[in-house]
């Protein structure tokens, strides 16, 4: 599934107003929110982690980007769960092995 434009600026709608009527990001005829990852936060979520041990919460409709793989899936609530009980070092792995010797 892909996002599209129609017209050259989004433009986001009021509530109840039919998407047809307005210009800016849809999917399945909806409008969206111009950030796709606040799109549906009542979805399904991905928890990915990278070769540098750091997380990232991406919605389950979106192509998993490469370098990046699938832990954990659930609400966007159990995911940042997931992330906040094992992400307990924002440094990049390499970063901190260096750093702890």
């Amino acid at each position: 599934m892909k996002l599209h434009f129609s017209g050259a600026l989004p433009k986001i709608c009021s509530p109840g107003v039919v998407a047809a009527n307005c210009r800016g990001p849809q999917r399945d005829g909806k409008m969206m929110p111009l950030n796709p990852f606040e799109a549906e936060a009542s979805g399904t979520f991905h928890v990915l982690v990278n070769s540098e041990d750091q997380y990232s919460l991406w919605p389950s409709w979106v192509e998993i980007p490469s370098g990046w793989k699938s832990v954990a899936e659930g609400s966007r609530g159990d995911c940042l769960a997931h992330i906040e009980s094992r992400w307990t070092d924002m440094r990049p792995a390499a970063l901190a092995n260096a750093q702890n010797g």
